[in-house]
This record gives C-alpha cells, structure tokens and sequence, in this order.
C-alpha cells in the first residue's frame, strides 16, 4: 500500500486543515515542540487500526479514546476530518 497524502482537520494536534504530500520516496516532517507532526502519523494509525492509537491507551483519554483524540481548541460546529 502507498500512501500519498494524508489531510486531516481538527484532529490530534492538527488545527484547521493540514495536508502532507507524502507520494515522494521520503518524507520528513519538522516543526516546533507541539506544533502537530506527531498528528499526522497518529493520523494513519488511527485510520488502519479500526479507530485506535495504541499510545493512547490509558484513562485520560477516555473508554474509546475520545478525550485524546479530538482537537481541544475546536470552534463550536467543527468536526475533526480525517483522509488518506
């Protein structure tokens, strides 16, 4: 399977819509401390795993991980989005 892009908004650490190219032979993300790199990466996990992020199984982030998934900073009527 290749992946060539993933967009996703509102999810993780990503805020409004972030898309990453990742159709190249390497990809590289970079970026300050909490600025969401790890987002797109648990982005792809949470997809191909049936809606789970292992390194979120713990209690604070909810029975089906809804407390550590969602974007804490989402405006009222947003959604978080998600494609690969």
């Amino acid at each position: 399977m290749r992946i060539e892009s993933v967009k996703m908004a509102w999810f993780r650490g990503a805020a409004s819509s972030v898309s990453l190219d990742t159709a190249l032979k390497s990809v590289v993300a970079y970026g300050e401390n909490g600025a969401g790199k790890s987002s797109f990466v648990d982005a792809v996990e949470f997809l191909m795993s049936g809606g789970k992020i292992r390194h979120l199984a713990h209690e604070y982030s909810g029975k089906r991980q809804e407390k550590g998934i969602v974007n804490m900073h989402m405006p009222k009527g947003e959604k978080a989005k998600l494609a690969i």
